[in-house]
């Protein structure tokens, strides 16, 4: 513990991390996470690159809806960024990370100023951390599999309905759980609306 307080404090007071783009992007959860696991940063900023660019593709050409906003696309893009993740390094950590996540977009919904829209509520956080559930258990048991292999085995677990999306009609407006439309104008700058979720498939 004492050698990686010292490790962090170097990092940190180098600027090694601090002045680094890609750190200063991230939120402040994420931006702890990445000061307390200042080994593992590396290797996630990397993995979260190739997940990021992997989901882009996936928008344009793939099995799924090309819903990436609440969508298979989206429920992949977490549960393969959390699989590959927990393949190279500890679960615990990532699940971690995964959380740091979603507090960082709760964060950002809070101080959102007036006419400035951030697309994130419960739902959509619910939705996330049940994904990245699903893509660490998948990481944790599926060790060995390629980038290649891994990325098949998510999108049939989100086909084979294992993950969530948000309920929406044919024109993409989100539902309640009683099929009625949500009129999203109505909850401009609220974190609780009345979307519902459903099974991927």
């Amino acid at each position: 513990m004492y050698f990686r307080c010292l490790t962090i404090f170097f990092l940190f007071s180098s600027g090694a991390f601090s002045q680094s783009p890609s750190f200063k992007k991230l939120s402040c959860p994420e931006k702890r996470w990445v000061l307390f696991h200042p080994f593992a940063a590396k290797k996630a900023y990397r993995i979260s690159v190739e997940a990021r660019n992997i989901s882009k593709q996936m928008e344009k050409d793939s099995l799924l809806d090309h819903d990436a906003d609440g969508g298979q696309v989206d429920a992949f893009r977490h549960a393969f960024w959390m699989g590959r993740l927990a393949q190279e390094m500890c679960w615990r950590k990532v699940k971690r990370l995964g959380k740091a996540h979603e507090r960082g977009n709760y964060l950002d919904f809070k101080k959102q100023r007036a006419g400035e829209e951030i697309f994130t509520d419960s739902i959509a956080s619910a939705m996330d951390l049940f994904n990245n559930d699903v893509g660490i258990e998948t990481g944790r048991k599926n060790k060995s599999l390629s980038e290649e292999e891994m990325k098949k085995l998510i999108v049939k677990k989100v086909l084979d309905g294992e993950m969530k999306i948000i309920l929406k009609d044919v024109h993409g407006n989100s539902l309640d759980c009683e099929k009625k439309i949500v009129d999203l104008k109505m909850y401009s700058g609220k974190w609780n609306i009345p979307r519902c979720l459903k099974r991927s498939n």
